[in-house]
């Protein structure tokens, strides 16, 4: 069962001038990265539809993983380009 983003969230970023996915490629519980993405956006609408308006960029994670199936659906997916991105946890 997925929970949604919590209206105390989605007050929270009706103050953001521009929104930012990052999504999973190969969610660790199975679902769908395309799926995902669709279900943020339209959970975002439903809250307040001026959200759903707002600019975005999107960026898949793990950009170093074999995910280029995603990344590939998610661009057709997606209105504009999305990031691929890699990123390590900084070291102490």
């Amino acid at each position: 069962m997925v929970s949604g983003l919590g209206h105390e969230f989605l007050r929270h970023i009706e103050r953001a001038g521009i929104l930012v996915h990052l999504i999973e490629p190969t969610p660790l519980d199975g679902s769908d990265a395309v799926t995902n993405y669709h279900a943020i956006r339209k959970e975002l609408v439903e809250y307040k539809a001026m959200l759903g308006e707002r600019p975005e960029i999107v960026a898949v994670t793990k950009a170093e993983l074999r995910c280029s199936r995603s990344a590939w659906r998610l661009t057709e997916a997606v209105n504009g380009d999305v990031l691929l991105i890699s990123a390590s946890p900084a070291r102490a």
